[in-house]
C-alpha cells in the first residue's frame, strides 16, 4: 500500500512534507548509501490524527498555516548523526499548536517514528530507530 492510503485508512490526514539536505562546511552534499541509490536528502511527512465520529473521521485539529520553505539546507560536519534539524521540529509545532505540550495534562500529542537514539523532547512520544 501507498503510505498516504495507509495513513488515511488509520485516521490520519496528510499535512505537509519537509525535506532537508545535509551539506558539509565546503557546501557539498553529504551522500549516504541507500538501499539502491546514493541519497543526499531526507523527507519528513507530517500527518495529524483525526477524530472518529459516527460518520467516519472528523478533522478537528487547529492547524496554522505559515510561510516556510519546504526544503531546508542543514550544514553539519560529515560525521554528525542524522538528526532532524531544529527548524523541522519548530515548523511542526507551529503548524499544529494544539498538539504541543499541555501544562494541565502534563503531555503533548506529537509522535516521532524512527527517531535517532536519545532524541527525547517535551510533548513528544519518540520511538527510536535503533535500540542499542
Amino acid at each position: 500500500k501507498d503510505i498516504m492510503q495507509l495513513m488515511r485508512a488509520n485516521g490520519f490526514r496528510y499535512v505537509e512534507a519537509i525535506t532537508w539536505v545535509r551539506k558539509n562546511i565546503a557546501n557539498s552534499m553529504i551522500l549516504e548509501q541507500g538501499s539502491f541509490l546514493w541519497r543526499a536528502k531526507q523527507t519528513c511527512l507530517i500527518f495529524r490524527k483525526m477524530q472518529k465520529n459516527g460518520r467516519g473521521w472528523a478533522d478537528r485539529f487547529d492547524m496554522r498555516h505559515q510561510r516556510n520553505a519546504d526544503v531546508i539546507l542543514q550544514f553539519v560536519p560529515a560525521d554528525t548523526e542524522r538528526r532532524k534539524p531544529e527548524k523541522v521540529v519548530t515548523i511542526m509545532e507551529t503548524l499544529l499548536p494544539d498538539a504541543n505540550f499541555n501544562e494541565e495534562t502534563g503531555r503533548g500529542r506529537f509522535l516521532e517514528l524512527f527517531a535517532m537514539k536519545d532524541t527525547r523532547r517535551r510533548g513528544w512520544t519518540t520511538i527510536a530507530h535503533t535500540l542499542t
